[in-house]
């Protein structure tokens, strides 16, 4: 498996080889006192979300959706109550394929005209989906107790 990894990278690195870093800019503009200029950049964007509550809003959501539902903690245990500990790797995989997924087909995105509805709905719909993952606490009533006929026996 860390031969994968490690193949992984080396090809990561020869795409990011030929690319160029971004030209200095040619004037740059006195920095506000106490701050480095990418240190403003990042505080006049605070400063542009603080001033945009709808921005403000779907990044509170994303970040109590994406910290308060976060799956991988689940994962061994709930392998542990499938007796398949071969599973834990496909469950710390499943995120990333699934990212990969909606990448692929994100095309209807681009449509969407009420981004924080949008937001809120995802997040809400992530959250049932992960309680529903965790709950109830028998491992029989488990989806993935749904989806596996019997217990392995391997």
């Amino acid at each position: 498996m860390y031969g994968l990894d490690a193949v992984g990278f080396a090809v990561s690195f020869c795409f990011l080889w030929p690319v160029r870093s971004l030209p200095a800019p040619d004037a740059v503009p006195e920095p506000v006192t106490g701050f480095a200029p990418g240190l403003r950049s990042i505080a006049a964007g605070f400063a542009y979300a603080r001033g945009r509550q709808d921005l403000l809003g779907s990044y509170l959501a994303d970040l109590a959706a994406m910290t308060l539902a976060y799956p991988n903690a689940l994962f061994p245990f709930v392998a542990a109550d499938l007796h398949a500990p071969w599973a834990v790797g496909l469950m710390f995989a499943a995120p990333s394929a699934g990212a990969l997924a909606v990448t692929v087909v994100s095309g209807w995105m681009g449509r969407v005209r009420r981004h924080g509805l949008a937001i809120a709905v995802s997040a809400a719909v992530w959250g049932l989906l992960i309680t529903a993952f965790a709950w109830p606490p028998t491992s029989r009533w488990r989806w993935g107790a749904w989806c596996w006929p019997g217990r392995p026996t391997w």
